[in-house]
């Protein structure tokens, strides 16, 4: 018997032993090792970030066989160096060094490119879309990334350890094999013409793969290409992979102006959109305080939820109380999936659609007619607030580059006592900072604070009113009762400063919550929907109320905190006063996710690619709030009708407002 299992253990060690074999050979199996695992890690992708239950297994391994260009085109790049020290037709190719350093090339270039792939499984629900190298820059600008990092690694802590575990079997698959030699001719002569024949060819085949083509004529591929096959755009994510898209992002160019219109076209549907002028009211010197509330959706605040049938949560009472003494928009929508997009959006005006990033980009020196620099020619201080580390995503520096004198961040607060460990200053010691630090500024003043304690991982200080929280602990929704504590506490030192009364107070999100998949609120009419609350304690500019017959975008924050003043000068915006919009007037929201537009009114969601004149989808939100069940346009001419009206309405402004910034015409 021990003899048996002596002989079964021989065998079981012989078909794991390394296999030798020469150089060629070695490299062609440690190649197809890479790809593989590199093509199979979009199975991750596809169980956690994408909507596919429903699909039929036919169409996810079509996703998956279209995936091959794109994972061939980003295996060639990562490994094209390893590739040349194999072939290269010398002879210490076949050195023990040499090998040895063709190992260390292997290693790290294909763990950087599997990691990356699985690290966007966790990241996809902040982008929307598959990670774009200037989204790594903005990464990398907080001064805290190692703690960042290191938060990340506790809470996506299964993503690290399946890239590990991938890497690992990476590495033991690569070892598999043992590079034995080089082939050789009959003579030396013969030799070298087929060793540099072979360098050519293989060399050849990693430039084809490289173009994602099998021609070396024309364009290579592009991430447009994952479009081609897909149902849904949505489906581009799962035929793409993180890498592949990254490389193809290193050099992004200038935007290119979409013509969808001459320039008569245009300027016969927007008319009026260059420049939008005081009403002739004597301009208000109100203070302004606006709030964006991290991951600050509706859904949160009961007053406000537009979820049909929602249950009271009780999660936010404060600004429940206060959204009925405050004039409400109730449906307003973001622009996009990120903080810097809605920053952008709320402080300068325009929107920031993914993949675009504002500060980075040719255009971030632009002149721009902010609210913020508006009001500072006006004589207003202008100071922005947010406790994170210096830096972080360019968003401080973006406030500074719309007309903000200063910025008070971690750096300024100076007290790492209420450092959260990871973003910077806990919400309530910043609420406290905040209107403390407003009693020394000259009125009048206007000024930003976006709060960050509501951003994942959620952490709330254990020794600052600890008490009565209904949800658990590291939750969003313990979270948000925290923001809404520490709000409330703002609200009651603000209430003993001498600014107060006279001063306008606005509280609105940067964006939806990204951290409810799976639930009734993961769709885009929900998600995207932020509250846009106007208090204002005297009365006299704004009553309580609520506007519902009409949509607001994040872009028209300012135009609409700017007609509340009577601001008397003519300026340009892409967002509208919605407050003093004439009745008639056609204005909708555009919010962008997945890669696809999405045009809302109050009645309509319209999905459109930005392409053509036929949307992708419409929906009726009156009684589809979750975007299911799609409307038959061809069986329904008023819906038909309205849903071409919102997609040219959209081409307009997407021509017009793209004209403007490339060619630095947002302002006068």
């Amino acid at each position: 018997m021990d003899r048996a299992f002596r002989l079964t253990g021989k065998i079981a060690m012989a078909q794991i032993r390394r296999i030798s074999c020469n150089i060629w050979i070695a490299t062609l199996w440690q190649c197809a090792v890479a790809f593989v695992l590199l093509w199979l890690s979009r199975v991750v992708f596809m169980v956690y970030d994408c909507k596919l239950s429903g699909a039929d297994v036919g169409y996810m391994c079509r996703l998956m066989w279209q995936g091959i260009p794109f994972d061939l085109s980003a295996w060639a790049y990562f490994n094209a160096l390893f590739v040349v020290m194999r072939f290269i037709p010398a002879p210490f190719v076949a050195s023990r060094g040499w090998l040895l350093a063709t190992d260390v090339v292997y290693i790290i270039t294909n763990s950087l490119l599997l990691c990356i792939n699985i690290a966007d499984v966790a990241m996809f629900p902040f982008q929307g879309s598959r990670m774009r190298f200037a989204a790594i820059k903005s990464f990398f600008t907080d001064s805290n990334l190692g703690g960042i990092f290191l938060s990340y690694s506790v809470e996506y802590w299964w993503a690290f350890a399946m890239a590990t575990a991938i890497v690992l079997f990476m590495i033991w698959l690569y070892r598999r094999v043992c590079p034995a030699g080089l082939p050789k001719a009959r003579t030396s002569i013969l030799t070298g013409l087929m060793r540099g024949g072979v360098f050519i060819a293989v060399a050849a085949v990693v430039v084809v793969c490289m173009r994602g083509r099998l021609s070396v004529i024309g364009k290579g591929l592009k991430p447009a290409d994952a479009a081609r096959g897909v149902e849904r755009l949505d489906d581009m994510n799962v035929v793409l992979n993180t890498p592949f898209n990254i490389i193809h992002s290193l050099k992004d160019r200038p935007l290119e102006v979409p013509e969808y219109f001459t320039e008569e076209e245009l300027a016969a549907i927007r008319p009026d959109y260059e420049v939008v002028q005081g009403d002739g009211r004597d301009m208000s010197r109100r203070n302004v305080m606006l709030i964006v509330i991290e991951s600050g959706g509706q859904l949160w605040i009961d007053r406000l939820n537009n979820a049909r049938d929602a249950a009271p949560r009780g999660l936010m009472p404060f600004l429940d109380s206060l959204a009925s003494e405050s004039l409400v928009v109730r449906y307003n929508f973001t622009t996009g999936r990120r903080s810097n997009e809605g920053l952008t959006a709320i402080l300068g005006g325009f929107p920031m659609f993914e993949p675009f990033i504002y500060m980075g980009s040719p255009y971030e020196s632009n002149t721009v007619d902010a609210m913020p620099a508006l009001l500072r020619r006006k004589g207003y201080a202008t100071k922005y607030y947010c406790g994170s580390n210096h830096g972080s995503f360019a968003i401080d520096q973006m406030a500074m580059m719309m007309g903000m004198q200063s910025v008070a961040d971690r750096e300024t607060y100076a007290d790492d006592r209420d450092f959260d460990g990871v973003w910077g200053i806990y919400d309530h010691a910043m609420a406290r900072y905040v209107a403390s630090d407003l009693s020394d500024i000259s009125a009048p003043w206007m000024a930003c604070w976006f709060t960050l304690s509501s951003h994942a991982p959620f952490r709330v200080p254990e020794y600052w009113r600890t008490d009565g929280y209904l949800s658990q602990a590291g939750s969003m929704e313990r979270s948000m009762e925290y923001v809404d504590r520490s709000l409330s506490y703002f609200f009651e030192t603000a209430r003993r400063q001498p600014w107060y009364d006279n001063t306008l107070f606005v509280i609105t999100g940067d964006h939806g919550c990204r951290d409810l998949h799976g639930t009734v609120y993961d769709t885009p009419w929900l998600y995207s929907s932020i509250p846009m609350i106007i208090y204002d304690p005297s009365g006299e500019i704004a009553s309580p109320g609520e506007i519902n017959d009409r949509v607001m975008s994040q872009v028209d924050t300012g135009a609409t905190i700017l007609g509340l003043l009577g601001y008397d000068e003519p300026y340009v915006s892409m967002g509208r006063d919605i407050l003093h919009m004439s009745p008639v007037e056609r204005h909708y929201a555009i919010y962008k996710g997945n890669n696809v537009y999405h045009i809302i009114s109050p009645r309509l969601v319209v999905k459109w690619d930005g392409i053509g004149d036929i949307p992708l989808a419409v929906y009726d939100v009156t009684v589809d709030e979750s975007l299911e069940h799609p409307v038959d346009i061809a069986y329904d001419m008023d819906m038909a009708v309205m849903a071409d009206s919102m997609i040219t309405y959209a081409k307009a402004y997407l021509q017009d407002f793209t004209q403007r910034l490339v060619s630095d015409r947002l302002h006068r």
